[in-house]
């Protein structure tokens, strides 16, 4: 039972959405790999959360980061401003930094969307890029 509601419960608009971030790698053949999720979400907090809860700001960062970039992308109409966007950025450095094989060239990322009402929907898709490697 949760007697304080949550802070987000007295926002002016409260988040409708769910985003999750998908991604897939793209091997030397240019065969695309089934889309995986970047990070997990628990399904169930622990009882301290209220206190300390180190993920919350991670999502809640990654949240403000996908309203800034569908923003955007409704501001703008060319796919050229959107890739070079800070927001979009921000989201194919992280899929860079995560670990890929030897064989992967390339990488996309899909940005998804839920609600309780809805079923998971397309919100954004990147376009292809090559991994940077070091």
């Amino acid at each position: 039972m949760q007697f304080i509601p949550m802070w987000s419960f007295f926002a002016p608009i409260p988040g409708m959405f769910d985003y999750y971030l998908v991604f897939r790698k793209i091997d030397k053949n240019n065969e695309p790999y089934q889309w995986i999720p970047a990070f997990n979400i628990p399904d169930k907090r622990n009882w301290y959360a209220f206190l300390w809860n180190p993920e919350k700001r991670f999502l809640k960062g990654f949240f403000d980061i996908v309203q800034s970039l569908i923003q955007f992308v409704e501001e703008v109409k060319g796919k050229q401003e959107v890739c070079l966007s800070i927001p979009y950025l921000l989201i194919l450095n992280y899929i860079n930094s995560l670990k890929h094989d030897q064989d992967t060239e390339k990488v996309q990322f899909m940005i998804l969307g839920n609600s309780r009402l809805y079923e998971s929907q397309t919100i954004f898709t990147s376009e292809v890029h090559r991994l940077v490697k070091e």
